[in-house]
Order: C-alpha cells, then structure tokens, then sequence
C-alpha cells in the first residue's frame, strides 16, 4: 500500500512542477510533442480520444520517458505497452475523460506499439508507435 501511495505522491508532485513553471518560461520542444526535461526526462503529451492516439508516431529517445496521457474523449481509455514486463495493468494507466495522467517509463532503443486494452478500443484503432532511438 505504502508503494502506491509513494507513486500517486510523484505523480501529483510532477502534475504541479508542471504547471507551476513561470508565464513566458518553458522547455525546449523537440519533435512529435517531445519536450526535453533538465533533469534528463524525456517527456511527450498525449491527446488520447475516441479511437486514436496522438501525435502518430511517437518518436522518443532511449532512456525515461515522461508520457503525460490527456484523455479529450468521452469514455475511458488506457496507454499499455504489452511488450514491457510490468506494463500491462490495467488499472495503472486508466484515464478518465477529462483526466490526464503522468506515467514515467524506462525505453531502450526499439519499436514498440503501445495500444488502448479496452476490450474493442484497440481493434477501433487504438495503436500507435512509439519508436525509441539511441
């Protein structure tokens, strides 16, 4: 229980570092809503709605990856990458419409699809790409 609580405590601290920053301020952006973090944190917004994903592809490079998951549709969604072990519950990367949710995840160089569980959402079209370089 302790564990969960740690992970809500950094993901409500990153949500208001990051809207705390000063007007006129900000980092650096890179391509594909990618933004380079001071502290070496890769991070990326993410317009999730019904069916899709954006931007398409996603383009990242290896190392932490901040995905900040803005949920602008009108049902519940989720952002899993099967291929990562510990990355498939779905409870973890559940966002509500209206939500956004921060998850952080070590990617090493690679293609990957990441895809909404959903039962149905994935076969609407759900999937993107997320390409990892060095």
């Amino acid at each position: 229980m302790s564990a969960r609580v740690g992970i809500i405590a950094t993901v409500l601290v990153a949500a208001v570092v990051a809207g705390c920053a000063p007007q006129g301020s900000s980092a650096p952006v890179t391509p594909q809503g990618q933004t380079e973090q001071p502290d070496q944190v890769a991070a990326v917004d993410i317009v999730i709605r019904e069916f899709a994903f954006e931007p398409q592809p996603l383009k990242v490079k290896a190392g932490t990856v901040r995905f900040k998951l803005m949920n602008r549709g009108a049902v519940e969604h989720d952002f899993a990458i099967p291929s990562l072990a510990g990355h498939n519950e779905h409870g973890k990367h559940l966002v509500r419409p209206g939500e956004t949710k921060i998850i952080e995840l070590d990617l090493k160089p690679g293609t990957y699809a990441a895809i909404c569980t959903i039962p149905g959402h994935k076969e609407a079209g759900m999937v993107v790409t997320v390409e990892v370089g060095s």
